[in-house]
Parts: C-alpha cells; structure tokens; sequence
C-alpha cells in the first residue's frame, strides 16, 4: 500500500540544505584575506540574496524531483557567489597607497619644515623610508588562511 508523502516536508528539508550551503558560501567569503571588509559584506548579501531567490523556486516546485532539481541548482548558484579575489593584486594596491602616503609625508613634513637643517631633513626621510620598509614587509607576509 502506497502512503504518499508530504511535499512540504520535502521542500522544508530541501531549503534547509540551501540555508546549509550559504553559511557554507558565507564561511568561505569570511576566511577570504583578499577580500576587504566592504567586498565582504556586498558577497555575503548576495548569498542571502541567492537564497532567497532559490527557496522561492524550491517552494514554487510542484512535486518531489522539481523540489530535488530546484535544490540542486540552488545550491550550485549560491556556490557560485563566491570568487576568490586575488591576494598578489591586492598586496600591490596596498604597496602603491603606501608609496603615495611615504612621498606626500616627505613632501610635507620634511621639505617644507624650514626650521630642519639638511641632515635633520635626511634623518626624517630616512626614518620614513624605514617605517616604510617595515609596513611593506608586513603587507608580504600577509597570508590566505
């Protein structure tokens, strides 16, 4: 004897294995290094998003294998929100904003201070060139976890 089963169940079990996927999605997009906070935040939105887009069709399904197909291709469209940014680029942006930052500081501060005389002048770039120095090789170190 055939007990039919209940669709609603069914799809229940099915939006809880997309809810499953975007925190998966979303751990991912968190432990990202390349990524900043803002890029972060806008990917994580879009998983939440995708979901939601997905339940809506898990939902709408008619029967068993539309809910299972619907899930499917909801979790490979939340997967798929994630790309990984690419740490090296972003490295070089930050080298380059330091470079900016150490010439405008030079600029400022030691040519146009007139009470310095030229060796105190050169001390006070030299310094700057060193904390440079020191900033950069932290930017290398930095690592994807």
């Amino acid at each position: 004897m055939h007990t039919p089963g209940n669709l609603d169940t069914v799809k229940e079990a099915m939006k809880a294995d997309l809810e499953k996927a975007a925190q998966a999605e979303k751990a991912e997009i968190a432990a990202d290094k390349s990524l900043t906070e803002a890029e972060r935040k806008e990917k994580e939105n879009a998983v939440d998003t995708k979901k939601a887009e997905e339940e809506a069709k898990i939902t709408a399904a008619e029967n068993a294998d539309k809910v299972a197909e619907a899930k499917t291709a909801g979790e490979a469209a939340v997967k798929a929100v994630h790309t990984p940014g690419n740490l090296d680029t972003v490295k070089e942006a930050a080298k380059a904003d330091l470079e900016k930052a150490t010439q405008a500081e030079k600029k400022q501060k030691s040519r146009r201070d007139k009470s310095l005389t030229e060796a105190e002048r050169k001390e006070k770039e030299n310094a700057v060139d060193t904390k440079k120095a020191e900033e950069e090789a932290k930017i290398t170190a930095t690592e994807k976890r």
